[in-house]
C-alpha cells in the first residue's frame, strides 16, 4: 500500500492553510477596507500590533461591525487562525482562540461547522497550552458545543481524528523550527520555546487520540491508519526525545509527552493482549522498531544540570514507558503482529546501560506509579529472552550476588 505524500496543507475547503509563518494570507481578496486594515496589523511581525489587531477584531466580531459571514474574511480568519493559536506571545494566542470562538458564535455554531476541519484542530492543541489559554480554549469550545463536555473530551475527537492526525503531522514531522517563526523577528530562546510548546501540545493530542480509539470510542478508516503508521514511525517525531534532553532545548513536558505517547500504543491489556490501536496499524512492528531504537538512543542521563533535572522530573514516565515496550514484545498476539524481537534487543548494545543509569537516578519523587511500573519490568525482564553479561548482572536473579 503506498503511503499518502507528507504535507503541510490544512485546508479542506478550497484555500490553503498551515502552520507555516510565510503561508498565503488572501487578505488582497477583502472589500472591507477596515476588515483588511485588522487583517494585516494581525500579520505583523511585531507582537503588540498583532496583540492589538487581534483584540480590535474581536471587538468587531463582537460589535458585528464586520460580516463573518463574508467569504473573503472568513478565508483569512481561517488562514491566520492556526498561526495565531501558535504564536510566540501567550496575549495573542489567547485573543486568538477568544476570538475564534466569538467567530463560531456570530456565524451560527452549526453553520460554521462545515469549517471546524480547519479550525478545531489547532482550538484543540490550544487545550495543551498554558492554564490560561487552555482555560480559554476550553471555555470557547463548551460554549460552541452547548456545554456538552462529553462533545468536547470524546466526540469532536471522533470526528475529526483525521483532520487530528494530519495537523499533528504537519507540527511533528513537516513544519521545523525555522518554518514557525521568522528568526529575524525573534530570539534563539523565543524560537525554541515555541517550537518545544508546539511539539508538545501535538503530542499530547496525538497520546489522546490513540488513547480515545484504545477505548473504542471510534474507529480509524484506512487512509487514517496508514497516515497514522507514517507519524508514528517517523524519525523525526521520536528524535524529539533527544531535544527534549538536549541542554539548549531541555523540556520536562515535551520528554513526558513522547514518553506516554510510547506507553499508549505498546501498553497491553489485563489478559496481554495488544491494545486496539497496535493491531489496527498495518505494520506495527515498524513503529516498535523505531521506537525502541529512538528510547535507548535518547532517553539517557547526562552529567548537565538541566537535562538532568528534566530526566529526573520524569522517571515515573521513564519507567512507564520501558514497562510497556517491553511488554509488547510478550504480548499474546505479538507473534501474529510479526514482533519478534524485544525493546531491549532492538534498542541494541546500549540498552542496558541505559537501564542501569534509570536505575541509579531513584524515584526522584515520583508517585506511587513509579514503583508498580518499576515491579511491572522487573517481572518483565525476567521473563523476557535478554542475554545476560557482564554490564547486566544484576538482573540475574539466580546469581549468587
Amino acid at each position: 500500500m503506498p503511503e499518502p505524500p507528507a504535507s503541510g496543507d490544512l485546508g479542506y475547503s478550497g484555500f490553503p492553510v498551515a502552520l507555516f509563518y510565510l503561508a498565503p494570507v488572501h487578505i488582497d481578496a477583502l472589500t472591507d477596507h477596515a476588515a483588511a486594515m485588522v487583517f494585516k496589523n494581525i500579520t505583523k511581525k511585531n507582537a503588540v500590533t498583532r496583540e492589538k489587531g487581534l483584540a480590535e477584531l474581536l471587538r468587531m466580531v463582537d460589535s458585528a461591525e464586520i460580516d463573518v459571514c463574508d467569504s473573503a474574511v472568513l478565508v483569512c480568519w481561517l488562514q491566520l487562525f492556526p498561526r495565531l493559536a501558535i504564536d510566540a506571545s501567550k496575549a495573542v494566542r489567547t485573543l486568538a482562540v477568544q476570538t475564534q470562538t466569538q467567530y463560531m458564535e456570530k456565524y451560527g455554531p452549526r453553520e460554521f461547522s462545515r469549517y471546524l476541519r480547519e479550525a478545531l484542530p489547532p482550538w484543540l492543541g490550544a487545550l495543551y497550552d498554558e492554564r490560561s489559554v487552555a482555560q480559554a480554549a476550553r471555555s470557547g469550545l463548551l460554549r460552541c458545543f452547548g456545554d456538552d463536555a462529553d462533545r468536547v473530551d470524546t466526540r469532536v475527537w471522533a470526528v475529526f481524528h483525521e483532520q487530528i492526525v494530519q495537523y499533528c503531522h504537519a507540527a511533528l514531522v513537516h513544519e521545523t523550527r525555522a518554518s514557525l517563526a521568522d528568526p529575524r523577528y525573534e530570539s534563539v530562546e523565543e524560537l525554541v520555546l515555541k517550537h518545544n510548546r508546539v511539539v508538545t501540545a501535538a503530542t499530547l493530542m496525538l497520546a489522546r487520540l490513540v488513547r480515545l480509539f484504545n477505548m473504542r470510542a471510534f474507529d480509524l478508516l484506512s487512509p487514517t491508519l496508514l497516515q497514522l503508521l507514517v507519524l508514528l514511525s517517523a524519525d523525526q517525531l521520536w528524535d524529539f526525545l533527544g531535544l527534549s534532553l538536549a541542554a539548549e532545548s531541555a523540556s520536562g513536558p515535551l520528554l513526558r509527552a513522547l514518553l506516554g505517547l510510547a506507553a499508549e500504543i505498546f501498553s497491553v491489556d489485563t489478559c496481554a493482549h495488544v491494545l486496539p490501536v497496535a493491531a489496527a496499524l498495518p505494520d506495527v512492528r515498524r513503529v516498535y522498531k523505531t521506537v525502541s531504537k529512538k528510547v535507548v538512543k535518547h532517553v539517557a542521563v547526562d552529567a548537565a544540570p538541566g537535562p538532568r533535572a528534566v530526566y529526573a522530573s520524569a522517571v515515573g514516565a521513564v519507567a512507564e514507558a520501558f514497562a510497556a515496550l517491553t511488554a509488547f514484545s510478550a504480548a499474546a498476539d505479538a507473534s501474529e503482529l510479526r514482533v519478534k524481537k524485544n525493546f531491549w534487543v532492538l534498542g541494541g548494545m546500549r540498552s542496558f546501560a541505559r537501564l542501569r543509569a534509570f536505575l541509579k537516578m531513584g524515584p526522584c519523587g515520583a508517585g506511587p506509579g513509579y514503583y508498580d511500573a518499576l515491579t511491572r519490568l522487573f517481572v518483565l525482564i525476567e521473563a523476557a529472552p535478554v542475554q545476560l553479561d557482564d554490564d547486566f548482572v544484576f538482573l540475574d536473579y539466580a546469581s549468587a550476588d
